[in-house]
């Protein structure tokens, strides 16, 4: 999988969360570099259930030993950090 199909996932995973229509409407637009936890201003409540839907939507378990929350603040940047060997398992 490479890291345009990730951010793909990733942005059908956030649009599938129940908070996505909120956010993006009060945001103008998500884009891969939005920060969801700055800008967006995501709860902890939504980032788990952002992180529910990304495992179901690549129907993979993410291994977050070595992941930040640095790490899940934009898509981008979370694509990235999935692409590493051993983080998606």
């Amino acid at each position: 999988m490479d890291s345009e199909m990730i951010k793909q996932s990733l942005f059908k995973a956030l649009s599938a969360c129940s908070f996505f229509e909120q956010l993006n409407a009060e945001s103008g637009g998500i884009n891969e570099n939005t920060s969801l936890i700055n800008d967006l201003k995501i709860e902890s409540i939504q980032l788990l259930e952002y992180i529910i839907q990304i495992e179901k939507h690549l129907e993979k378990t993410i291994d977050f030993d070595d992941l930040s929350i640095e790490s899940l603040d934009t898509i981008s940047g979370l694509a990235e950090e999935l692409m590493r060997p051993g983080v998606l398992v």
